[in-house]
């Protein structure tokens, strides 16, 4: 029994079809099918009842797919460390953000991590799941910069505040707008304000909705998008109006001008995530760098 097969029997499992699991697995359909044979072949089971539509686990299936899944991951994690260890390093640290912009909040934590622990290996992810607790866990992260209000809902998770800023606003350097010292909430009617899409994260969404409220700005007026690329591009063509985290605007820029609320403007909060029941040493060693830091 090999870990190809384990790979082609979770895949299987997810997707229940053997044409979308071989394509994940970059084989043949035909390749899957036998893996699969053989598999219930040594387990002397079947994984799967079969018809011409349909790929569904059997009952014993279901039960041998928790632990496969609990067996293939001790395998990558005991290959992981021990290649870790071929490479001198003796330990491994798994850090996470949405993406580069949120990930400069502690990017002078793993600077200074690495000069105390140099035979640490230090490692990243950039997915917009970190910010949700079961997108953290599926991860597999140590710890990560995040949106606060979701993962701090989770009673296995501890959360270290980091950042509260107030929102900056963006408006193309042609934009009658542009030549303002700031901007006046009544400055804004009848704007289009483009804005981070946040729908999918309930508690944050909830609370940034009260802070732009709080700050006069008409909620109706707010057009979600996707990323902080696409604000800055529709703000530079003069699309409308973008708000940005304070750390996202480079007042170098020609193509726009950046201008701050007179007034409570909404902010933008990031913190550090991590699980509480963490074995990993690597992480107590981070959180210690991180808290003599912050002490300074």
């Amino acid at each position: 029994m090999d870990i190809k097969s384990f790979r082609y029997f979770i895949s299987l499992a997810r997707h229940r079809s053997f044409t979308k699991a071989a394509k994940e697995c970059s084989v043949t359909q035909t390749a899957m099918s036998i893996h699969i044979s053989k598999l219930e072949e040594k387990l002397n089971f079947k994984l799967f009842s079969r018809n011409s539509r349909n790929v569904v686990l059997t009952e014993a299936g279901a039960h041998f797919l928790v632990h496969a899944k609990r067996m293939l991951e001790e395998y990558e994690q005991a290959v992981a460390e021990s290649y870790n260890i071929s490479l001198g390093y003796d330990g491994r640290l798994l850090v996470g953000a949405s993406n580069f912009p949120d990930a400069i909040c502690i990017i002078d934590y793993i600077k200074a991590f690495h000069r105390k622990y140099p035979n640490i290996l230090v490692e990243t992810v950039t997915e917009t799941e970190v910010n949700e607790p079961d997108g953290f866990r599926d991860l597999e992260l140590d710890v990560a910069v995040c949106l606060p209000y979701e993962l701090q809902a989770d009673p296995d998770i501890d959360v270290i505040p980091l950042v509260r800023r107030p929102l900056r606003f963006v408006v193309s350097a042609d934009h009658p707008l542009a030549d303002k010292q700031k901007l006046n909430p009544k400055d804004l009617a009848g704007e289009k304000i483009f804005v981070l899409q946040l729908t999918r994260f309930r508690n944050t969404s909830d609370r940034v909705s009260q802070e732009w409220l709080m700050s006069g700005i008409d909620t109706s007026q707010l057009i979600e998008v996707d990323d902080f690329d696409d604000i800055l591009i529709l703000a530079s063509s003069g699309l409308g109006v973008g708000a940005l985290p304070y750390y996202l605007t480079d007042t170098r820029n020609s193509r726009f001008v950046v201008l701050d609320l007179d007034g409570m403007a909404p902010y933008a909060d990031l913190a550090l995530a991590y699980l509480r029941d963490s074995q990993n040493p690597a992480l107590q060693l981070f959180l210690e760098v991180v808290q003599e830091m912050r002490k300074e």
